[in-house]
């Protein structure tokens, strides 16, 4: 009878280990969850930012060059005048 009452602590020890164990493994692979789940979403908003900044900025270079082509004309017209004013 003895080793039968010593048996059943012994089981009920493994028992909570295991379930302790169990816990433990859960709740890191929630906080890992969470902290990987943070990261994709701080490099996703960065990606979404940095895609925004760079149309911008095409849409920017776009206007600058069509002003340059239209300036382009005008210094032509220009040469032409000034050449034209110092041949009379």
């Amino acid at each position: 009878m003895p080793d039968t009452i010593n048996l059943l602590p012994r089981e009920e020890k493994k028992q909570r280990t295991s379930l302790s164990a169990v816990k433990t493994s859960t709740l890191i692979a929630i906080i890992l969850l969470v902290v990987v789940g943070s990261a994709t979403s701080y490099y996703y908003i960065s990606t979404f930012r940095l895609n925004h900044s760079i149309k911008s900025l095409e849409a920017s270079i776009e206007r600058s060059r069509k002003e340059i082509n239209n300036l382009a004309s005008i210094e032509i017209v220009a040469r032409n005048l000034d050449a034209r004013y110092r041949s009379l």
